[in-house]
């Protein structure tokens, strides 16, 4: 087996995972410019909520992809080809009964639609109901199939799955403007989702055959032993996903219920972002495996070591990206979407940047206590975050409509970080690193650096500019800020002179 850190299996996973997140983003982000344009508010907000109800098939996935991914690595890394089919073979079996459930349940739904959100217009309910049950159906109908995906991420074969997606997001973006730009409404594009979904599973299915012709699927190999590992791993994992659900899943139903004219704006601002997370996950997610390996190897000192590295380059990462967009905000979201759609969105976006940051500073130690086996010692965090998200949300969007919903994010956020820090981290044992060495080492300093950019974001999502009617000065001063400050607390001395070196400036070595 390679070793879990060699560089250029690392670089061609992200660079996989990067490009299929960039085809994610393709649907997320490069979409709603022309769907806005081509679709009125009320369809558009319509079909931004249809994608996010049929989403929640997902829940009853229970980190299985994880879980098998994480088996995949482990059982590789002792040449445990029996085991590792054992597993595979059960999660399939598993979600291909959570695919049935959800489809009823899809179906359940969509006759429920009116009862939950009243103010969808009655023009478009019954195609509506429709829609959600081709996008819901075939999001369902992936379940199965997802365990697939995660022999993939297991086995560091991230470029195969990769492909499978950019092509089925590509041609579902395009699918979709065709239709808008056809006038063909909801039913119609909830068909074209579907049914690129579908192709995409049987690529999938076909990739696997041929890239891992040993892997065998069988209901013979179905075993309790098995059952019990696997929800073992997983009933923290979810415990997560219920606790993400509580994050991020009912933010658009939220602002649907209490403010309903802001569903297009948010669903555009949270797409936005799906960037950013997607993109950092995307880069990240690969030290899952890694830590996986490592953990089987009993090597607690680069795990240590990946812990701190990578959380210091995700806050630096974090950081880059929210000074480039405070900077160029008000050009970036003009172009985007007209100065209409800006100027409901720029709060709340600012609002749920910085909750996302707040969230994303603890992914790597999420992750990697996750590939270590750690998982059940972390579950209180996300419980937390997610309680008192869905708690704060609930509260401040009766009272104050979509930003209040974005706030109650926030506070979620920060109560989530504290739990991982007091609690979960200290009780994390695998990953061989204590509070202080974590704190002291990595997180402060990011969390020191990054904090001007998160200052002009409260100030921001609260409608305050520092210097009037100059709206540069304030952005580029917290960049600045950040920059010194991640130059010299964030950045290691051999860090410091490769970097200097690139750019052809000799370091001065101390004797």
């Amino acid at each position: 087996m390679a070793d879990p850190l060699d560089r250029r299996l690392i670089i061609r996973n992200v660079v996989s995972n990067l490009a299929s997140g960039a085809a994610g983003a393709l649907l997320a982000v490069a979409l709603p410019p022309f769907l806005v344009r081509l679709l009125d508010r009320d369809t558009y907000s319509v079909w931004a909520l249809l994608l996010q109800i049929g989403g929640y098939t997902g829940l009853v996935n229970f980190g299985l992809q994880t879980a098998v991914g994480r088996f995949t690595a482990h059982t590789d890394a002792r040449n445990d080809v029996i085991q590792r089919n054992q597993i595979v073979s059960t999660a399939v079996a598993l979600l291909s009964g959570s695919a049935v459930i959800s489809i009823f349940a899809i179906f359940a739904l969509s006759g429920m639609l009116p009862l939950f959100f009243p103010a969808i217009p009655a023009s478009l309910l019954a195609n509506a109901k429709i829609a959600l049950i081709l996008v819901g159906s075939s999001l369902a109908l992936g379940l199965p199939f997802s365990v697939l995906n995660g022999v993939f991420v297991g086995l560091q074969r991230n470029e195969i799955p990769a492909m499978i997606i950019i092509v089925g997001r590509l041609s579902t973006a395009l699918g979709l403007v065709l239709a808008a730009a056809w006038g063909k409404g909801l039913v119609v594009m909830g068909a074209i989702f579907g049914g690129i979904n579908i192709l995409s599973y049987s690529a999938l299915l076909f990739a696997i055959k041929h890239y891992v012709p040993n892997l065998l699927i069988s209901k013979q190999l179905v075993n309790s032993q098995s059952f019990r590992e696997l929800m073992d791993y997983c009933t923290s994992l979810s415990v997560w996903n219920f606790a993400m659900l509580l994050v991020s899943g009912l933010d658009l139903v939220l602002v649907a219920r209490f403010d309903f004219s802001a569903v297009g704006g948010f669903a555009i601002a949270s797409s936005l972002l799906t960037l950013l997370v997607g993109a950092q996950s995307a880069i990240l997610s690969v030290i899952l495996p890694a830590g996986a390996a490592l953990d089987a190897q009993g090597d607690r000192k680069r795990l240590m070591g990946l812990l701190l590295n990578t959380t210091r380059w995700n806050l630096l990462l974090l950081g880059i990206i929210t000074g480039l967009y405070c900077v160029l905000k008000p050009i970036l979201l003009n172009g985007y979407v007209g100065h209409d759609y800006a100027s409901k969105i720029s709060p709340i976006l600012s609002v749920l940047l910085l909750a996302t940051v707040i969230r994303l500073s603890m992914l790597p130690f999420n992750l990697l206590a996750m590939g270590a086996g750690d998982h059940r010692r972390i579950i209180l965090g996300p419980l937390a975050e997610g309680f008192s998200n869905i708690l704060a949300s609930t509260f401040l969007g009766w009272k104050f409509g979509a930003i209040g919903v974005a706030w109650g994010t926030v506070l979620g956020g920060a109560v989530g970080v504290a739990f991982h820090l007091g609690l979960n981290l200290p009780r994390s044992s695998r990953l061989g690193v204590s509070l202080q060495v974590f704190t002291t080492q990595a997180f402060s300093p990011g969390i020191i650096a990054v904090l001007p950019l998160l200052l002009l974001l409260v100030l921001e999502g609260a409608a305050v500019r520092l210097f009037g009617e100059h709206v540069w000065e304030s952005p580029v001063m917290a960049g600045v800020m950040f920059g010194a400050f991640a130059w010299k607390m964030l950045l290691l001395p051999n860090e410091r002179e490769y970097v200097l070196s690139k750019i052809g400036v000799v370091y001065p070595r101390r004797h």
